[in-house]
C-alpha cells in the first residue's frame, strides 16, 4: 500500500446535533469517544460565544440563558467534532507535521470520518488525502518527520555480532538495529 499523508479541515462554525452523533457512535461501537456533557454554565459560555460570532449560520435563536444552556448542551462544536474525528482514527495515522497525519495502512477509522461528515448541520469535516509514490525518496522524507514526531533515545548496548566496527542499538519496542560505528543516524522503514 502507498503512504498517504491526510488533512483534516473543520472550518470553526461547524456544529452537528449531540444525540445524532451518540446515535452514530453507538452504532459503530466507538461511544469510548463521545466528547463529555457539558455543564451548565459551560454550555451557556460556549453557545454563547458561537451565536456571537455565527448567528447566520444558525436558523435557532436563543434569547434567555436557559435556551443557550439547551444549544449548547444538545450540540457539539468545532473543537469537539476536530478531537472526535482525531480519536477515530489516531490507532491507523501517526501525526506528521502540524494538521497532517501520515497512513501507512488500511485506515477504517477515515471511512468513519467521512461518515461523520454527514451527521454535521453548518460547515464540514473535510478530508483531503494526498497518495504518495512508493519511493525511496518519498520514504525518506517520511521517516525524517517521524523522527521528529517520535524521538528516540537510543541507548548502544554491546553487539552480538563479531564483526569489526559495527554497533548496535535497542529500542523501547524490541527492534534491534545494527549499523557501522561511524554512522550518525539511522533509518528505519
Amino acid at each position: 500500500m502507498h503512504p498517504k499523508i491526510i488533512k483534516l479541515t473543520v472550518p470553526k462554525h461547524t456544529l452537528a446535533k449531540r444525540d445524532a452523533v451518540w446515535q452514530w457512535l453507538s452504532v459503530h461501537e466507538q461511544l469510548r469517544h463521545m466528547p463529555p456533557s457539558r455543564h451548565p454554565a459551560d454550555a451557556g459560555r460556549i453557545s454563547a460565544s458561537y451565536l456571537h460570532k455565527y448567528r447566520q449560520h444558525v436558523s435557532v435563536m436563543c434569547y434567555d440563558d436557559y435556551s443557550r444552556e439547551q444549544f449548547g448542551a444538545n450540540h457539539l462544536f468545532e473543537g469537539d467534532l476536530r478531537r472526535l474525528a482525531y480519536a477515530l482514527v489516531e490507532d491507523e495515522v501517526d501525526p506528521l507535521w502540524h494538521g497532517l497525519w501520515l497512513c501507512l495502512s488500511h485506515a477504517p477509522g477515515l471511512a468513519h470520518v467521512a461518515e461523520l461528515d454527514t451527521l454535521v448541520i453548518e460547515g464540514c469535516i473535510a478530508l483531503r488525502t494526498l497518495t504518495l509514490a512508493d519511493r525511496q525518496a518519498n520514504q525518506e522524507v517520511i521517516a525524517e518527520a517521524l523522527g521528529q514526531t517520535y524521538r528516540e533515545h537510543l541507548a548502544v548496548a554491546d553487539c552480538i555480532y563479531n564483526q569489526p566496527g559495527l554497533q548496535s542499538a535497542h529500542f523501547s519496542d524490541h527492534i534491534n538495529c545494527i549499523y557501522r560505528r561511524t554512522q550518525d543516524r539511522i533509518i528505519c522503514l
